[in-house]
């Protein structure tokens, strides 16, 4: 089987991840591992990799991985591919040039769909990679999710996203959310506690789900 390395920690759990495809997984990507990692391949301190994965990487608070490095990554004759995060964002910027993009939320950038970053951050520990704040990618298709089942309304739907697009990024959380919510008197008290009693039994993970997705396709590229 061909070697691969995943980045990966924020958007699924690397003890799931392992579960469903067992590589060597990496914390979220960041500026210069791609650099570092070509650097070991060259003077023969890391075996070479013919596949790599990535899904998580920094994006506000740390420098995010450049473009350039996944090209001369690329370059080397390794596979990337990309989706769900970072990856996704990275994969529709670099698709002419051969990154590999899979998942919805990647079709989304390549469609327009979605245009902007903060769709997809989040703050999270540092040490156990367990995010902290919601993605708004998430937080979006939940609340679509909430309006197919008729929880809401059209236009409640509309106001939810705002409140919830108004919120800064590492507090972007669905209590902050419905806390603001109700503070602004945008749904009835039964409307509320039916949007409340959704969002904790069927909040939608799209993230997550494109996780999983990239995974499996690192794994056939391995095979």
């Amino acid at each position: 089987m061909k070697r691969s390395i995943i980045y990966a920690g924020t958007s699924i759990d690397q003890k799931d991840a392992k579960e469903i495809f067992d590589t060597e997984y990496r914390a979220p990507i960041k500026r210069g591992d791609l650099y570092e990692l070509i650097r070991l391949i060259k003077e023969g301190e890391h075996d070479f990799v013919h596949v790599i994965g990535i899904i998580d990487g920094a994006f506000f608070d740390r420098a995010a991985v450049a473009h350039k490095e996944i090209m001369a990554t690329m370059d080397m004759g390794i596979k990337v591919v990309g989706g769900c995060s970072m990856g996704a964002l990275r994969a529709f910027e670099l698709a002419d040039f051969g990154m590999m993009g899979v998942g919805d939320i990647y079709h989304w950038f390549k469609t327009g769909e979605l245009v902007a970053d903060d769709e997809l951050a989040v703050t999270y520990d540092p040490q156990t990679l367990r995010p902290l704040s919601e993605p708004l990618v998430n937080i979006r298709e939940t609340f679509k999710a909430a309006l197919l089942r008729g929880v809401v309304t059209e236009e409640e739907y509309g106001k939810l996203l705002d409140v919830a697009v108004a919120i800064f990024y590492p507090e972007r959380t669905y209590k902050n959310i419905m806390n603001h919510v109700e503070e602004q008197d945008i749904l009835s008290n039964k409307a509320l506690g039916e949007l409340r009693s959704f969002i904790m039994h069927s909040a939608v993970d799209i993230k997550r789900d494109d996780a999983v997705r990239v995974i499996k396709k690192v794994a056939e590229m391995c095979m």
